[in-house]
């Protein structure tokens, strides 16, 4: 197990804007306050979206549609990969298909914001990093290391 604890949160609450890249927008707000290590949750509607599955080494299209898709759920962690901060956010949405509505899981590459509220709990001494696992091909969370 790997872990590290950190007593101190700082929480941002808001909305993306009407049009706006959802990761792109979160990302960049992360950037912008120097934010290393935190939990992110959405709540909404998006446009656009594009959700991949990791299936045999390799992240696969699960879906890439304009929609309108519902967030059931959307919960995410923010962490540096290098110097830039990747945010993993990961999805159940709904989105009505031919054969009525549809859910459909999976990580989140891309998503307009359509009416999009988000809440960010940034935990301030952590510092969460991703590298490549070769032998996977996933980027786990490595060893945090505090600031």
């Amino acid at each position: 197990m790997l872990f590290e604890e950190s007593r101190f949160v700082r929480s941002f609450v808001g909305r993306v804007e009407p049009g706006d890249d959802v990761v792109e927008s979160l990302t960049l707000l992360c950037d912008a306050n120097d934010l290393s290590a935190a939990t992110v949750r959405v709540t909404g509607t998006l446009r656009d979206v594009e959700v991949v599955r990791f299936v045999g080494g390799e992240y696969v299209p699960v879906v890439d549609d304009a929609g309108p898709f519902e967030i059931v759920h959307g919960n995410g962690q923010m962490a540096k990969l290098g110097d830039q901060s990747v945010l993993r956010l990961d999805a159940l949405v709904a989105v009505n298909g031919p054969a009525g509505q549809q859910l459909v899981f999976g990580q989140v590459r891309r998503a307009t914001a359509q009416d999009c509220e988000f809440v960010v709990d940034a935990r301030e001494v952590l510092h969460v990093e991703r590298r490549l696992d070769p032998a996977s091909g996933r980027f786990p969370m490595t060893a945090g290391a505090s600031r």
